[in-house]
């Protein structure tokens, strides 16, 4: 969890605030973040990863 943070925060969040800028003249920050530590009733989360560059 460590890592994905630290790339969120040390990656992704200056390549937004970088197309924030670009397009709004406004920043960004991360502020609010889903963290699922255990599901109560399996098979109701569904994750997909895509694993190509996706966006801007």
């Amino acid at each position: 969890m460590n890592d994905g943070l630290r790339r969120l925060n040390e990656h992704v969040v200056p390549l937004e605030e970088e197309h924030m800028q670009q397009l709004y003249k406004v920043g960004t920050a991360v502020n609010e973040m889903l963290i699922v530590n255990r599901a109560t009733r399996p098979g109701r989360i569904t994750m997909i990863i895509v694993k190509e560059e996706l966006g801007f």
